[in-house]
Parts: C-alpha cells; sequence; structure tokens
C-alpha cells in the first residue's frame, strides 16, 4: 500500500467512517448497466441486485450492507448494483419506483417473493 488515505469526515461516527472504508476495499459487487444486466439475466445464474440513485441517504448507508451481504454470499449468489438515476428509464421498465430496492433473479426471471413496507 503506498498511498495513504486520512479521513476526515465531519461526523466522526461509526456509520460514515465504515461507509468511507468501504470505498477502498475491493468489492466483489458488480456494476451494471442495463447491456450488463441484460446479459446476467441470460446467465441463468443467481443475482441479488441493488438499485440506488446516489443521492438516497438510505442507499449510501445500504452500501456497506449489501457489500457485506456479497462476501457471505460468494460462489453460491452474485450480487449486482444499478444505478436508478443514471438509468431512470431503464429502472422504471423494471417497475423499480423507490431507492434501494433489492431483488433477487434466478433463471433470468425474478423471484416473487414479499415486499416489505418500511415506512
Amino acid at each position: 500500500l503506498r498511498t495513504v488515505m486520512i479521513y476526515s469526515g465531519y461526523q466522526r461516527d461509526a456509520a460514515s467512517l465504515r461507509m468511507w472504508l468501504f470505498n477502498f476495499i475491493p468489492s466483489s459487487v458488480v456494476e451494471l448497466d442495463p447491456v450488463k444486466f441484460r446479459d446476467l439475466i441470460k446467465s441463468g445464474e443467481h443475482w441479488l441486485v441493488d438499485f440506488f440513485a446516489p443521492w438516497c441517504g438510505h442507499c449510501v448507508t445500504f452500501a456497506p450492507e449489501f457489500v457485506t451481504i456479497s462476501q457471505k454470499l460468494e460462489g453460491r449468489v452474485k450480487c449486482g448494483k444499478m444505478d436508478c438515476e443514471r438509468y431512470s428509464s431503464f429502472c422504471h421498465s423494471l417497475g423499480i419506483s423507490g431507492y434501494p430496492t433489492v431483488r433477487f433473479f434466478t433463471r433470468g426471471l425474478p423471484v416473487e417473493g414479499f415486499q416489505i413496507n418500511s415506512q
């Protein structure tokens, strides 16, 4: 390691430090665009996808948790994330209307499960 990174976050709380730290740790979460997403659907593998927006505070807080989840699922389920601000029309076509939204896909189809309304 030849670079020194200094945390100088305003809040200096554990959550802020954790989010900052996860920016420098290699991640197994694949950044998706519509083309990569279509390819993963065709692959038939199990995928867990986080649909997020960079301006969403809940998404920013959830990001390190999703990385941790991806590490625990490594070898069994692949994990990806899609920036719905950048690809808004594509996310809308998938029925994504709130952030973060996490969906599990197997054999190219979203798994019908249950929706948790946390509000």
